[in-house]
């Protein structure tokens, strides 16, 4: 990850001294009041017809049967569906020019409504929040665990690393009072530290995520979002490896007993997985010529695939390959017995790792949960409902009154995670937006970004920097 954003930054940093500027913005609707009458309401696994739905200022205020008197309808008959949410994702660095719009353009497009932002390269991911909120540039709803706290030496160049006890508290202290959604943790952040941070977290009410710590067993951790399968593999093994998350010969290495207790541990203490399956899938399409990339890799500038040809975690080998898929499908027997197990399960999928694009890949992810989960209506509702729950700092996910207006309007009913993206409207903290006018502008902001002038600068940027960092 870091040489990643190394390249990203020299790159985009070659662009900006040859005197690029800034591309403007799309503003997103000023309105954000309606009244959407004669639609039907799919939560829960019901459908319930007839309905009008009042939006005040972006939050559900009344939901109806339909009165004759009430506005003509939007899209007479129109399932309307809660937003998805994505619990996993890394913003692009602002130096990327135009990037960070992009992308919203792009979740948006898919359906996600809401991002809970769970490190980002640097500090501009709180001004995304407040210009999404404000309706100055166009996007999902932001939500941000800021800073990641580990060990020394950091595994991301944002990492926050305490020089001491107090320094630490001093400040978990001041962000407590920042409106942030979690508190997340990393590999190297030692047994003592961690300690610090769970206690805060607990007192404040904040979930804490991220890494299991190497210092740290999974079998003593409570109230805890486990990121990926971090953890799982080193519950009696604690050969814990240098440099990286977790192996997937480690995983594949560990008994079905010891596995077993780390399920029964994880679902009687709180402590939820959100595996982002699709990044280990999609690390396979640089190594693997039967993993086709997928059309969201054409909707970025063509600097994004050629920085994640050079990116860490691919296996390059046939056995590593091997290794992975049979991993995959050892991650993929873990959740059904998460589930099973009655433990939580969330949806994310590590967007801005390689190939891993904004919103498509929250689809894949969730299809993913249906083959597994074998239903769409449970995979759907963690997507959802389930997800909304693990923010803090609003109410979504749901369309009840009181909730924040982030909707997505069909032409008929969504039975499968492929039909997801086939919406006419999508609604995001009550602003309304028609697919085909997301699109027409998604491709028009790609252009910009993607003209011949900066593509130049950027391949220039993209050699020196991967000259400069092959060593890193």
């Amino acid at each position: 990850m870091l040489r990643i954003l190394l390249v990203v930054t020299v790159t985009a940093f070659a662009a900006l001294v040859i005197g690029l500027r800034p591309f403007a913005a799309t503003q997103a609707p000023d309105t954000r009041s309606h009244v959407f009458s004669d639609v039907t309401i799919k939560q829960d696994n019901t459908l319930i017809t007839g309905q009008t739905i009042v939006i005040t200022d972006g939050i559900i205020t009344q939901i109806r049967p339909t009165l004759q008197s009430d506005p003509a309808a939007l899209c007479k008959h129109c399932v309307v569906t809660p937003g998805l949410i994505d619990l996993h994702v890394h913003s692009p660095p602002s130096v990327t020019l135009g990037a960070k719009e992009l992308f919203g353009y792009q979740y948006l497009l898919h359906g996600v409504t809401s991002i809970r932002d769970v490190g980002s390269s640097d500090s501009s991911i709180d001004d995304w929040q407040i210009d999404v909120s404000n309706g100055d540039i166009i996007g999902p709803n932001v939500h941000y665990c800021d800073k990641i706290f580990d060990g020394n030496p950091a595994s991301w160049p944002a990492s926050y690393v305490a020089s001491s006890a107090d320094e630490l508290n001093h400040t978990l202290n001041t962000l407590v009072k920042q409106p942030i959604d979690c508190i997340k943790t990393y590999n190297g952040l030692t047994r003592p530290y961690f300690q610090i941070v769970q206690q805060t977290a607990k007192q404040h009410g904040i979930p804490l995520i991220g890494h299991v710590p190497h210092a740290m067993n999974l079998l003593e951790l409570d109230q805890f979002e486990v990121q990926h399968f971090t953890g799982l593999p080193y519950t009696h093994n604690r050969n814990t490896p240098t440099g990286s998350d977790w192996l997937d010969e480690d995983l594949l290495n560990t008994s079905e007993q010891e596995l077993a207790t780390a399920v029964d541990h994880m679902a009687a203490n709180n402590v939820a997985l959100l595996p982002t399956l699709v990044n280990s899938r999609r690390r396979l399409i640089a190594s693997d010529s039967e993993t086709k990339a997928t059309s969201g890799a054409a909707m970025l500038p063509s600097y994004f695939s050629e920085f994640w040809q050079v990116g860490m975690g691919h296996p390059t080998t046939a056995h590593a390959i091997d290794i992975r898929y049979r991993s995959i499908d050892q991650q993929k027997q873990l959740i059904m017995q998460l589930h099973q197990a009655n433990a939580l399960l969330l949806i994310g999928t590590d967007t801005l790792m390689p190939y891993v694009t904004p919103g498509d890949s929250l689809i894949e992810e969730v299809g993913i949960f249906e083959s597994v989960l074998g239903s769409f209506d449970h995979a759907h509702n963690i997507a959802t409902g389930i997800n909304g729950e693990q923010l803090i700092t609003a109410k979504t996910g749901r369309i009840e009154e009181g909730y924040r207006a982030d909707l997505l309007f069909y032409p008929s009913e969504p039975t499968s995670a492929e039909q997801l993206p086939t919406f006419n409207y999508v609604m995001v903290n009550g602003r309304l937006y028609e697919q085909s006018w997301l699109r027409q502008h998604a491709t028009q902001r790609l252009d910009k970004i993607s003209d011949a002038t900066l593509t130049g600068v950027i391949d220039w940027g993209l050699a020196k920097s991967t000259a400069l960092f092959a060593h890193y």
